[in-house]
């Protein structure tokens, strides 16, 4: 039987489409198989390059593949099973697997870039947000200010129509709000400067260790906050 594997390992942006081959099923006694052994062509980075690897199940103790299933698993180097390397999507055939990150980021650039350049008068901002793409490009600036981001994607970035690396924190966002509206009761469909600052704000008081100390400090400074 044999496998591909699709990335969804965060910081890494190799597509491994293709590239894992089925070696043997662990042997532990179960009927079904625990880990699979595979090799791995070419390597996956790392020091050394991971060239055998076991691949195990998330959140679930044993599983057997099925034809249009998709499988989340670990990634353990061989030898060394106490550590996680990667954590991948698995599947009998490529075209079951969701997309890459490089398809995913393929994408967004792609709708992004179409959808600015026939924008009219409308802002980057209120493009990004009827795409439903704001989420999607302040990740891509939070990845860059961590130094996570691919140096390829920052490019491509750059050349985007009003791309900006500089963007308004959504603390400065909630108090741009509650200075002209005067209150923090914020709908979860408003967008602030085209940002969707309402859902953020309704997630950040639904889960409220979804935030840093720091960033719930920021919030409780601002007049009328409340959770």
């Amino acid at each position: 039987m044999k496998f591909v594997m699709g990335e969804r390992s965060e910081g890494v942006t190799t597509d491994f489409d293709g590239r894992l081959r089925m070696c043997e099923t662990v042997d532990d006694g179960s009927e079904i198989p625990r880990g699979v052994f595979v090799t791995i062509d070419p390597p996956l980075p790392g020091e050394p390059p991971i060239e055998a690897a076991i691949v195990v199940p998330r959140h679930r103790e044993e599983f057997r593949l099925e034809a249009g299933e998709t499988i989340s698993v670990y990634v353990l180097p061989a030898g060394d099973t106490s550590s996680i390397a990667y954590w991948a999507d698995i599947a009998l055939c490529s075209e079951d697997l969701p997309m890459s990150q490089e398809q995913r980021f393929d994408e967004a650039c792609a709708g992004l870039r179409d959808g600015l350049l026939h924008a009219d008068d409308r802002g980057f901002w209120s493009v990004a947000a009827e795409l439903g793409l704001a989420t999607w490009v302040e990740n891509m600036v939070s990845m860059h200010e961590g130094g996570r981001l691919p140096a390829e994607w920052s490019v491509r970035l750059e050349r985007l129509p009003g791309w900006t690396w500089s963007i308004e924190s959504k603390i400065d966002l909630v108090r741009s709000f509650v200075e002209r509206e005067g209150h923090t009761d914020i709908p979860i469909d408003h967008l602030e400067n085209g940002r969707p600052l309402g859902m953020w704000v309704h997630q950040v008081r639904r889960v409220r260790s979804a935030v840093s100390d720091e960033i719930a400090e920021s919030l409780e400074s601002i007049p009328g906050w409340h959770w």
